[in-house]
């Protein structure tokens, strides 16, 4: 009876201990869970919060490269000389120009300034198209329209989409206006069918010169005599993943996840894709003598895009300025007496 009830105590004790064991087990178990489930927990708002930033860089990025906004005008030229110029250049402008219209395709209207040579005895048929840039002042547009016009052009200054023109929210990013400038050249041939055109472009406007380049295949040969590019980028996708690293400081990876985000509502909403916007394919079997003029101080173009477009142009005649001290689409203020020497130096060859 004694060994009986001894046994019975040893089984209790080590019941006692298994539950113990097992009570432990429980806690140690709710223990790890809980770690588990807050780390879950924080690796996922983390990458909520990391898609988050990455939708609205993208988004951001998107919208300072197509959405329209009106231009405000810099500070003066420096120097009381340099005020006078550009002071005169914009009172011809204003005085000498005279408004031109055509109609694009039904209920779209194109709207530019018409001026004609500044010069005794001026050659015949000679033309520029100065293709525009939202983020060029009218006192800028005026210094170049006039530079050209006393080189004996009749020059054509369209108006952009959504400053008095065609109203747009959006840029075309080059690919509807590139169709503008043909539509411009259409007309200038029907008043004057031995019309030989140039095309000079800054920035936004150099790429839509380089992209009028397959459209002006299908124009009369010879008709397109020269394309001028300054501070063009490559492709606008490429420029979209350029614009968000250096902005914003991303890695590749993110950054080229916050530009396929923007790229997809791009679609959506502007209505094409920034791939499509494609220079280097313009420039792709391309016969018309180009002058490519890069900004050494060039800080919103990746540097490599120069390179990049200067091969892929196939025109017997391209030729490359480099303006060590110039930024962004500023080439003519930095240097005037290269830049202009340059663009008649071009324009000679070009038989012009």
């Amino acid at each position: 009876m004694d060994g009986h009830h001894g046994g019975s105590g040893r089984h209790t004790t080590g019941g006692v201990s298994l539950a113990r064991e097992s009570s432990r087990d429980v806690a140690h178990h709710s223990v790890l869970s809980g770690i588990v489930t807050t780390t879950l927990f924080a690796v996922g708002a983390a990458s909520v919060v990391a898609m988050a930033t990455v939708a609205t860089v993208g988004l951001d990025a998107l919208r300072s490269m197509v959405e329209i906004h009106p231009t405000p005008e810099r500070g003066r030229v420096s120097g009381h000389a340099s005020e006078r110029k550009a002071d005169g250049d914009e009172r011809w402008f204003h005085l000498t120009g005279r408004h031109v219209s055509v109609v694009r395709r039904p209920g779209t209207r194109l709207h530019a300034v018409m001026l004609d040579p500044d010069m005794a005895d001026p050659p015949a048929h000679r033309y520029v198209i100065c293709c525009p840039d939202e983020l060029r002042t009218g006192r800028q547009a005026a210094a170049t329209a006039h530079r050209f016009a006393r080189m004996g052009a009749n020059v054509l200054v369209p108006q952009s989409r959504g400053d008095g023109g065609v109203q747009s929210r959006y840029r075309g990013m080059g690919l509807r206006e590139s169709g503008d400038v043909i539509a411009w050249i259409a007309e200038v041939l029907v008043h004057d069918p031995q019309a030989h055109v140039v095309l000079h472009g800054i920035s936004a406007g150099a790429v839509t010169a380089m992209m009028a380049c397959r459209q002006a295949r299908l124009l009369p040969r010879g008709v397109v005599s020269g394309i001028i590019i300054e501070s063009g980028f490559a492709n606008a996708y490429d420029h979209l993943i350029f614009s968000i690293r250096r902005g914003r400081r991303l890695p590749a990876v993110p950054a080229r996840a916050s530009a396929c985000l923007a790229n997809a509502l791009c679609r959506r909403r502007v209505g094409y894709d920034l791939r499509a916007v494609d220079c280097l394919r313009a420039l792709r079997g391309s016969r018309i003598p180009t002058l490519f003029i890069t900004a050494g101080r060039d800080h919103v173009v990746d540097p490599r895009d120069a390179d990049r477009l200067f091969a892929a142009c196939t025109a017997d005649i391209k030729e490359r300025l480099f303006v060590a001290d110039a930024i962004h689409g500023e080439c003519q203020e930095a240097d005037p007496r290269t830049y202009w020497t340059a663009v008649r130096d071009f324009l000679s060859r070009c038989l012009w």
